[in-house]
């Protein structure tokens, strides 16, 4: 319009013909040009970093959220493995898995020192028991001794 024609005169009465008044200053205008050019590629340049460091930012995200499944998929797995653990331990609790032997107290101490197996085995102070049944039965003070022995010097006795 009209002040843009007014403009064009003001600048080119106190500038010259071509040049372009900005901030009270003349510049020719492929200066002027280049100026904005310069701006407008540090813009460019900045809204550039701007979307690669969001790209980096959502794949950071995105590693952590995979790291956070992969992690929990992994708890979720040690716990199960834990829960059938203690599940096989209880079911466990009630079977002898390896046969138990045991000596009377009363002949345990008549020992004095400690025994191999065998001998005590071969004396008839041993008392086995291969199932819990068989445990609950067989270790009682007034059991008979094993048949491995044939009632040795020790059988019976308090057993502890």
């Amino acid at each position: 319009g009209a002040a843009g024609g007014r403009l064009r005169a003001e600048c080119q009465r106190t500038c010259g013909t071509g040049d372009v008044r900005l901030g009270g200053e003349c510049y020719p205008l492929p200066e002027i040009v280049r100026l904005r050019e310069a701006e407008l590629v540090g813009r460019l340049v900045a809204m550039m970093a701007g979307v690669v460091a969001a790209a980096a930012l959502v794949a950071a995200v995105a590693a952590l959220l995979r790291r956070w499944r992969k992690d929990g998929a992994r708890a979720h797995a040690r716990a199960q493995w834990h829960r059938a653990q203690v599940r096989r331990a209880l079911e466990a609790c009630g079977t002898l898995q390896y046969p138990l032997c045991a000596v009377p107290l009363a002949d345990f101490s008549k020992l004095g020192r400690l025994v191999a197996f065998e001998q005590l085995r071969d004396r008839g102070v041993l008392r086995t028991a291969d199932s819990m049944a068989c445990a609950r039965r067989r270790l009682r003070p007034e059991a008979p001794p094993d048949a491995f022995g044939g009632g040795g010097e020790g059988g019976g006795g308090g057993f502890s």
